[in-house]
C-alpha cells in the first residue's frame, strides 16, 4: 500500500474541519499530516487526502490535479476562490469565476459533508465522483465526550448562549440583535482552551442562538449543541439543518453519528 499524506491549511487548528481531519488522520494512521502552504512536491507511491488548500499555490494545485493519486475531503467550496458560492443567486457561480475543475474531476472520490453541500456542486455542474458523507465524521472518543457531558447536563439558567467569534460569517452581532429584538436574555460564551471545555461551557445553557451568514457545509457547532440536548435557534444556512437526521437530539443523535461516522470512514478507506 502506498503511504498516506493528508493536506490541510492549519493541521493544529481546532475548527470544525480541522477536528474532522484529525479524526481521519488518526484513523488511517497517515504517514504525514502537512500544511498546504508547505506542500511543494508531488511524490510517487503516495496517496493524498486533500482537505483545505487555501494556502497552497495555484501551481501546486495544478500539479496535484495532473500528477497525484488522491481523494478530496471537502469542507467548503474550492471551485470558487472566495469559497462562498452563497454570494451568488441560488449559489450558482459565474462560469468565468469557476476554478479547480480538474482537481475535482481527477480525484478518485470527492467526499462532501452533507446532501445540501453536494447540491451546490451539482448546481454548478462540477464534474467528479462526489459522495455525500450525510453528516460528516466524529471519532468515538469525541462522541463519548459528548455523551458524558449530556449525562452530566444540568442547565441552571434561563439565559440562551451566543458564541463569541471575530469571524463576521459566524454573525455574532446578528445573533445578539435577534435576541435583543425578541427579548431573549443571553450570555456570550468564549472559546476555551480545548473542545471539551468549550462543550462543557455551552452545555450549561438550554438553547444556542446561531445565525450564520455563510452556507455551512454541515455545522459542527449546531450538531454538537443538539447532541448535548440543547435547543437551537438558527437559520437555513447549514447542511445540518437541511438534513432529516437533524430532528434527532441527545443520545439518539450521538448514536446516529457514531454509526454514520464508522460507515463514512469505511467508505473512504475503499478509495485509499
Amino acid at each position: 500500500m502506498s503511504s498516506l499524506v493528508l493536506i490541510d491549511d492549519f493541521p493544529k487548528g481546532f475548527g470544525g474541519s480541522e477536528l474532522v481531519n484529525n479524526t481521519v488522520a488518526n484513523h488511517f494512521k497517515v504517514d504525514k499530516f502537512i500544511s498546504s502552504s508547505k506542500f511543494d512536491k508531488v511524490e510517487s507511491d503516495v496517496t493524498y487526502i486533500i482537505s483545505n488548500t487555501s494556502t497552497m499555490s495555484d501551481f501546486m494545485i495544478a500539479s496535484l490535479s495532473s500528477k497525484a493519486t488522491y481523494i478530496i475531503l471537502e469542507h467548503d467550496y474550492k471551485f470558487v476562490r472566495s469559497r462562498h458560492p452563497w454570494r451568488y443567486e441560488d449559489c450558482i457561480v459565474p462560469k468565468n469565476e469557476v476554478m479547480n475543475k480538474k482537481l475535482y474531476k481527477n480525484a478518485k472520490a470527492v467526499f462532501v459533508q452533507t446532501d445540501d453541500h453536494l447540491s451546490v456542486f451539482i448546481k454548478n455542474k462540477i464534474d467528479g465522483n462526489f459522495i455525500s458523507l450525510k453528516s460528516s465524521i466524529w471519532s468515538n472518543k469525541e462522541l463519548d465526550v459528548l455523551e458524558k457531558i449530556l449525562n452530566e447536563h444540568n442547565s441552571d439558567t434561563n439565559k440562551f448562549c451566543i458564541i463569541e467569534s471575530d469571524n463576521w460569517i459566524k454573525n455574532q452581532k446578528g445573533a445578539e440583535e435577534f435576541s435583543t429584538q425578541n427579548k431573549i436574555n443571553y450570555n456570550i460564551v468564549r472559546k476555551n482552551n480545548t473542545p471539551e471545555e468549550f462543550l462543557r461551557s455551552i452545555s450549561k445553557y438550554p438553547c444556542l442562538v446561531f445565525l450564520p451568514i455563510a452556507r455551512e457545509s454541515c455545522c459542527r457547532l449546531l450538531v454538537e449543541a443538539k447532541c448535548l440536548g440543547m435547543n437551537v435557534i438558527t437559520n437555513q444556512n447549514s447542511g445540518a439543518w437541511q438534513s432529516d437526521w437533524f430532528s434527532l437530539s441527545g443520545k439518539d443523535l450521538i448514536e446516529y453519528l457514531r454509526k454514520q461516522s464508522k460507515s463514512n470512514l469505511g467508505l473512504m478507506e475503499s478509495y485509499l
